[in-house]
């Protein structure tokens, strides 16, 4: 079995003050992705944004970091529109990894995210994106799921948390859930000495480390096409067909349109530019609170 260990996850748990200096560092140690929490909740009481998000996504891009985002869902508000939010926030590119993170919650006042609403999660930023996210998951996934399972999370890739014991053999692995073929990833430990090991990474210290289901060619195709494994690769549903996606042309607007569809990966400096305004402009236009959220499908009226 191909195994490729150079993930790490991270959030504002990790406390990184200098996120340039770390990721230059876990870079030379090998890690060449990171996927890091965006969000949790939505809505004017349960919303919350990493606060450490922005500065590490930068990072990453000044390093050469394939990234990643992960929204932990709740149970107080419904799915989609915490897919909504998440996206918002994330601001996807065409390379970023799109992860809902479903588990039991422990926040005070929050309730556990249910599989209904995680279906309508995926669903939105499947219908936003184009690209069925990731899934993190361990026993709580697990335990809602029916055997065999009928829902469309197995349409996402799947994320399996398990730590196996520093003493248990290096080759062992965790078993898929039922109505996926395997794992993509494999969050093996979160860095504490008593599990299987390498737990830490220069620059980071200890934390949560993810090894990929297959070679290093593949963990680079799949990310590169933002989550779909490439055709005949492993790691995916039971049943489901995997391909490079077909890129489709951003939106132009034609001479003499008014209004413009936000695609993946666009920023609104990218669509002043294209469309010779500017991006004050279309701020004022449009009623934009911050010029760094913009929504993929979102329309954009122009000058």
């Amino acid at each position: 079995m191909d195994i490729t260990n150079v993930t790490i996850d991270l959030s504002a748990n990790n406390n990184i003050s200098n996120p340039s200096q770390a990721f230059a560092a876990a870079r030379a140690n090998g890690i060449a992705g990171v996927i890091h929490k965006a969000t949790q909740g939505s809505g004017q009481t349960f919303a919350f944004i990493d606060p450490h998000y922005k500065a590490a996504q930068q990072a990453a891009k000044d390093h050469d970091l394939f990234w990643g985002a992960y929204h932990f869902g709740i149970g107080n508000t419904g799915g989609k529109e915490q897919a909504q939010f998440f996206l918002e926030v994330a601001q996807p590119g065409s390379e970023t990894l799109l992860v809902l993170d479903f588990e039991t919650n422990p926040t005070k006042g929050e309730t556990s995210m249910t599989l209904a609403q995680a279906e309508a999660f995926v669903q939105c930023v499947h219908d936003e994106t184009g690209r069925w996210p990731g899934l993190y998951g361990s026993s709580y996934l697990k335990q809602q799921l029916t055997v065999p399972p009928d829902t469309v999370l197995t349409r996402c890739w799947l994320w399996i948390a398990a730590y196996f014991d520093a003493s248990d053999s290096p080759t062992d692995v965790p078993k898929p859930f039922p109505g996926w073929a395997t794992w993509t990833f494999w969050q093996y430990t979160d860095g504490q000495p008593q599990f299987m090991a390498p737990g830490t990474v220069s620059g980071i210290g200890a934390c949560d480390r993810d090894k990929f289901h297959g070679d290093l060619a593949t963990f680079t195709a799949f990310w590169q096409a933002g989550g779909i494994l490439p055709s005949g690769a492993i790691g995916g549903p039971v049943g489901s067909q995997h391909s490079a996606p077909t890129h489709e042309k951003r939106s132009v607007p034609r001479e003499g349109a008014h209004c413009y569809t936000v695609q993946p990966g666009d920023t609104l400096s990218g669509i002043a530019a294209r469309c010779g305004t500017t991006i004050e402009e279309l701020v004022t236009l449009n009623h934009i609170r911050d010029p760094n959220l913009i929504r993929v499908g979102q329309e954009l009226r122009l000058p």
